[in-house]
């Protein structure tokens, strides 16, 4: 199967999973992250050892790696800071699938944050969601496909707070 997502097997060991990942690390697309490799890669390192449960912590880092692959060309990491921090904000939300999701951003704001001083500029996580959610909803991939109610949804309060 054609993980896109890099979520690994379930490995015993930390050194498996790193032979894992290695073996199918995904080249990094042309984009502003990609002058900026080192930061998001520094990124994806500290979800991985940040995030709990290690379980989630590995699949979000896996289907952030797989994201990064369709970011927009000038985008930066302070940008999806930017984006999380008002995706983390509390509405009145009752579907506890949203209220997860709104932890996730705002540990994934709070992670990327320390790597980076830039101000973030909401119109590039917009161009952001709105790439992700157009990939989403051509994908075959069931895992991605799910993502595209999230991505539609989150797309539209970006937008609302423009």
């Amino acid at each position: 199967m054609n993980d896109q997502f890099h979520t690994s097997p379930r490995m015993g060991s930390k050194s498996g999973h790193s032979r894992w990942q290695k073996k199918h690390a995904l080249p990094v697309k042309d984009s502003a992250l990609e002058g900026n490799s080192d930061q998001f890669d520094q990124f994806l390192e500290a979800v991985k050892l940040q995030m709990q449960p290690e379980g989630r912590a590995l699949h979000t880092a896996g289907m952030l790696e797989y994201l990064r692959t369709l970011l927009p060309n000038d985008v930066t990491l302070a940008d999806l800071v930017a984006g999380w921090q008002v995706l983390a904000q509390p509405r009145n939300d009752t579907n506890s699938a949203v209220l997860n999701r709104r932890k996730t951003c705002g540990e994934l704001a709070a992670i990327a944050a320390q790597l980076t001083s830039e101000q973030g500029n909401l119109t590039g996580a917009v161009s952001t969601w709105q790439a992700w959610l157009d990939a989403s909803q051509r994908s075959s991939d069931p895992r991605l496909a799910v993502m595209a109610k999230t991505f539609a949804r989150e797309l539209a309060e970006l937008q609302s707070a423009l």
